[in-house]
């Protein structure tokens, strides 16, 4: 029995490797649960096999595991990364117009209270995804910037920016996504796109072949959503700096994010930090709240909040200005 198990916990961490190394339409139901998850049945297996007969066989599997672990499971490595520049430096780098932040924020329904928690961190930028009313939004952009401010709401997502805000009309008419022309008060001028994808149905009933097939739409849906995204910015020259965040609502490593790359890149990844899952509030984990950049910003440091009035997570991203992603930073 004890064979038995560590030969069941090897095959488990190489079918879960292959699934998410691929990550095949038809996986999409297993591949929605973060990648750690499959560390508990894998690691509760080889304790299970474990005894002083079997001591190779468990090494060889608790190797697997770790490798398992390095490749795929994020969390792990954001969690000892640091921020790139420390919080003065990238500062004075804000005070010189060289840096800014956004937050990206699903207010839960339209929830002003959630909107409201952003305005501490002194955004430049705030995506609002499920954005609260036109006239919420309106009030929220007084709060924010006194009369410094400008905002663009469009239902579903909303922005509000410390400086000017020009919508941008879509070659496809869209409800999932806004696009705007945006210049800062420090005359950085980029073009932001905030976005809230379909959402995954939360099924774990595996034995159901419809749990499959919804799953496997909802990833095609995706895709076609991302698609219809990466259109609207082809007519975009790559001189103009692009901001891409929002409610992604699939988990970091999706093949999906692949269509936003090489043009884009994703900030946490360069300069995040701690736990950077965002759903659900209280028990984070999901990344599906993100913010890509072109190559005109590094990714000083990025940071999810725990909110009081939301179910997900706040995005705060430090960004710095410069001419390509090749500049070093201050």
């Amino acid at each position: 029995m004890r064979r038995v198990a560590l030969i069941l916990s090897v095959l488990l961490c190489l079918s879960m490797a292959l699934i998410y190394g691929l990550h095949p339409d038809l996986c999409s139901a297993l591949t929605l649960y973060p990648t750690w998850t499959w560390l508990v049945p894998g690691l509760l297996l080889v304790g299970l096999g474990w005894s002083r007969f079997t001591k190779p066989f468990v090494l060889v599997a608790a190797i697997l595991w770790l490798l398992y672990s390095v490749v795929f499971v994020e969390e792990f490595k954001s969690l000892v990364r640091f921020r790139q520049l420390s919080a003065s430096d990238w500062g004075a780098a804000h005070q010189r117009g060289k840096a800014l932040r956004i937050v990206s924020l699903n207010c839960a329904g339209g929830n002003k209270n959630a909107a409201m928690e952003a305005l501490p961190y002194q955004p430049d930028i705030v995506l609002f995804q499920e954005s609260p009313n036109r006239q919420a939004v309106d009030e929220l952009t007084r709060l924010f910037f006194n009369d410094g401010g400008e905002s663009y709401w469009k239902g579903e997502t909303s922005l509000i920016v410390r400086g000017h805000v020009q919508p941008t009309v879509l070659s496809h008419p869209s409800h999932f996504f806004m696009e705007a022309r945006v210049r800062l008060k420090s005359g950085i001028e980029m073009e932001v796109i905030n976005l809230r994808n379909i959402t995954y149905p939360v099924r774990a009933d595996f034995w159901s072949s419809r749990c499959w097939r919804e799953q496997k739409a909802t990833r095609q849906t995706q895709f076609a959503q991302m698609r219809d995204v990466v259109r609207q910015t082809e007519s975009l020259s790559d001189a103009i700096p692009l901001i891409i965040g929002g409610d992604f609502n699939a988990p970091s490593g999706d093949p999906v994010f692949h269509l936003l790359q090489p043009r884009l890149h994703d900030t946490f990844k360069e300069g995040g930090s701690g736990w950077g899952d965002t759903i659900l509030n209280d028990m984070p984990v999901l990344r599906i709240d993100q913010v890509w950049a072109s190559s005109h910003f590094r990714a000083s440091a990025v940071v999810a909040h725990r909110t009081q009035n939301s179910d997900h997570r706040m995005v705060i991203c430090d960004l710095l200005f410069c001419a390509s992603k090749s500049d070093s930073l201050p």
